[in-house]
């Protein structure tokens, strides 16, 4: 029962990593169509001059850009790439595009221009911010130093006061965005190693019971509940016929073995009932109050009742220990097995 106790430990957390590794690959997908569906509805309103710069180089570098976007969708879409590689070109595309652009601002060197340069600095930002949501924790250092550095460019490019102002801040944000994904990367990878030291023991435990995960989960699912003789039935036809046939000889030899016990204790204390000598084979069994009510199905005052009889029709006083007390009893006959 110990056993059986241990695998309903170890395989439901073993699910939750192996979920955990499912949940990562599905926020990235979700993450990529959201981040591409996103940045082709932003190019078309430029294109359509509801948003953005309207120069021709500006114009042209987004035709490109969008160009570019649509065309890693449909590579991922295609199965051509896979979802990793298509999610960091869309992020590296943007960086660059984006970089690009505050270049051309600066030399523009329009009030307007140099507002873009920074609201562009919060789409660096967004970037970023996505690549960690996407666990990629060297991307993000990547981009926090181009990130920085761009800026940088602009601000000698450009020779204003105002745009110098903002860089320590700008230092300050991304440093610490680039602490936050450290300490993501580090979580990530403590769940990936625990998850395949998890693995490990699952093979371990197949191996040495010989048998499969299907018929492991029938094992946890008899443990766990009260099943009609039809459930047993339909659970037991989960395992293969050899670890069948020995599960249900282990069981017979456990309830002989037991009934044996039972019948000791009933011939040493012919005063107690069938309900009472069940629970002191529990309690020379040293199971807690807590074990015993769950199983047999009562509540801890029905036990303690039952308890109170047990001592007063052994005349047992205050002072002294039930379980010591059977145990001498015991040991002037042959011992339990």
């Amino acid at each position: 029962m110990k056993f059986i106790n241990n695998l309903l430990t170890i395989f439901p957390h073993y699910n939750a990593i192996e979920n955990a590794q499912m949940l990562i690959e599905r926020q990235r997908k979700i993450l990529f169509y959201f981040f591409g569906s996103a940045i082709i509805f932003s190019l078309i309103f430029g294109e359509a001059g509801l948003s953005g710069p309207q120069d021709y180089w500006f114009v042209m570098q987004n035709r490109i850009y969008l160009f570019l976007t649509v065309g890693i969708l449909a590579l991922y879409h295609k199965n051509v790439i896979k979802l990793h590689t298509a999610l960091i070109a869309c992020i590296f595309l943007s960086q660059t595009t984006t970089s690009i652009e505050m270049i051309m601002s600066s030399i523009a060197h329009t009030p307007y221009h140099l507002m873009l340069i920074v609201g562009n600095m919060v789409l660096l930002a967004f970037n970023i911010l996505f690549c960690i949501v996407a666990y990629f924790k060297n991307v993000a250092y990547i981009l926090c130093v181009c990130s920085l550095a761009i800026y940088g460019v602009c601000v000698v490019l450009t020779k204003d006061e105002a745009l110098l102002n903002f860089y320590g801040v700008y230092v300050v944000a991304f440093c610490l965005t680039g602490v936050m994904a450290h300490h993501l990367k580090r979580s990530v990878k403590q769940l990936y190693q625990e998850n395949n030291k998890l693995k490990a023991d699952e093979r371990d435990i197949l191996r040495m019971l010989r048998t499969n995960k299907s018929e492991i989960k029938a094992y946890i699912e008899m443990a766990r509940t009260n099943l009609t003789p039809q459930q047993t039935t339909l659970l037991l036809e989960m395992m293969t016929e050899d670890s069948k046939q020995t599960l249900l000889k282990n069981v017979k030899n456990l309830i002989k073995l037991q009934e044996a016990d039972f019948l000791l204790l009933e011939g040493i204390f012919p005063e107690l009932s069938p309900s009472e000598l069940e629970i002191c084979q529990l309690i020379l069994q040293d199971k807690k109050l807590s074990e015993i009510c769950t199983i047999l199905n009562k509540n801890e005052s029905n036990i303690n009742s039952q308890r109170a009889h047990i001592r007063k029709k052994l005349n047992l006083q205050t002072s002294q220990n039930l379980k010591t007390v059977l145990t001498e009893r015991l040991k002037k006959k042959p011992h339990l097995q």
